[in-house]
C-alpha cells in the first residue's frame, strides 16, 4: 500500500512539473506546496530554555529573537571564515 501511495504521489508531481515546464513561478509553487504541504498555524504557549519553562508571550518572543540572532551570528562567522568564499560584509548586513 505504501509503495502504491508513493508511486501516485510521484506521478502527480511529475505531471504537475510537466504542465509547468518553462514556468518558473508555477514550478516554485509546486515545490513550495510539496515542501510545506498544508499550512498550519501553530500557537506556542510555552517553551523551555535551559531547562526553564517560559510562558509569558513577550518572553517567548524574546527567546526566539535571541535564538535566531545567535544563528545569524554563527552563520555570518562561518561564511566570513570560509576559504572558498570572499564575502562582502555590507552584503551580509543587507541580507540579515
Amino acid at each position: 500500500m505504501y509503495s502504491l501511495r508513493r508511486s501516485a504521489i510521484r506521478n502527480y508531481y511529475s505531471e504537475k512539473f510537466s504542465e509547468n515546464a518553462g514556468d518558473a513561478k508555477g514550478t516554485w509553487q509546486i515545490i513550495n506546496d510539496a515542501w510545506i504541504g498544508e499550512r498550519k498555524n501553530y500557537k506556542t504557549d510555552e517553551i523551555f530554555v535551559n531547562g526553564k519553562r517560559v510562558v509569558e508571550p513577550k518572553h517567548i518572543v524574546d527567546e526566539f529573537c535571541e535564538y535566531f540572532s545567535k544563528i545569524r551570528t554563527s552563520i555570518r562567522s562561518d561564511i566570513a571564515q570560509s576559504s572558498d568564499l570572499s564575502v562582502n560584509e555590507g552584503f551580509i548586513d543587507e541580507i540579515w
